[in-house]
């Protein structure tokens, strides 16, 4: 366990100290979060409503930004392998606290990238249920109107295949 506690540390660490332009900063983070994550499946969180699993997908919601700007800049193709790792890891932190509003909003946003449209309005819905209960954010970013924004913005599906 304490072994798990330092490299969830490190993790941590790493991640907060990364520069954000970089994505060797964010590659970094995410080599500690899985060996946290290795090590101590049950994790026991760091920093209230904080897991390594929520704290790994934001590393790989950072690598995807970084790798998104550059192919833009470079006329390249986007990938979102990336921003799929990160619904994954989403996910896994939910099956660890299902009372997140932040990472259901989270998993909104990153399902709006990957136009899938209708999990992302069930996820912006789930944050909102949440918050309008009382449930706390770790993110101010989430907020209920900012995701009342986020949800009311969604195309329709016959639109959804113009939205980008």
């Amino acid at each position: 366990m304490v072994q798990a506690k330092e490299y969830a540390e490190r993790a941590r660490d790493a991640y907060i100290h990364a520069n954000e332009a970089t994505m060797v900063g964010d590659e970094v983070a995410i080599r500690y979060f899985d060996e946290a994550i290795k090590l101590d499946t049950a994790w026991i969180d760091l920093v209230p409503c904080a897991s390594a699993y929520w704290n790994r997908a934001q590393a790989y919601q950072g690598k995807f930004v970084f790798k998104a700007g550059c192919a833009a800049r470079d006329g390249a193709q986007i990938t979102f392998d990336d921003l799929e790792r990160a619904v994954v890891d989403l996910q896994s932190s939910l099956k660890q606290n299902p009372s997140q509003p932040d990472c259901y909003a989270q998993l909104g946003f990153n399902y709006t990238l990957l136009s899938k449209f209708d999990d992302a309005r069930k996820n912006y819905q789930e944050a909102l249920n949440l918050l309008n209960k009382g449930a706390r954010n770790r993110e101010i970013l989430f907020s209920a109107d900012r995701v009342k924004i986020l949800l009311d913005a969604l195309p329709e599906k016959k639109q959804a295949k113009d939205f980008y």
